[in-house]
């Protein structure tokens, strides 16, 4: 539950939002790379590869209020994509 008091929000409103939160992280090991901004800026044009992209790799999704996790393999249908992960 969330009270907001901005100009973008009533302030006497209140905002429920029953959403599950999720923490999404994706590891790259073994990166060769003269320094971290090189590194992270190669990562950056992966994500971005129209050809070989983000839509190829797997996350690893938590459930922020559950603590439940995930396996999310982008390269496979939607329905195969999700699987538990046991760690």
């Amino acid at each position: 539950m969330a009270i907001y008091g901005d100009e973008k929000h009533n302030e006497n409103m209140e905002h429920v939002d029953n959403k599950p939160t999720f923490k999404v992280s994706l590891t790259f090991e073994g990166l060769d790379a003269k320094n971290p901004l090189e590194a992270a800026k190669k990562i950056v044009e992966w994500l971005k590869d129209e050809n070989d992209g983000a839509e190829n790799m797997t996350f690893d999704v938590e459930n922020e209020t559950t603590g439940e996790k995930f396996t999310v393999d982008l390269a496979e249908n939607d329905e195969d994509a999700v699987l538990p992960n046991k760690d």
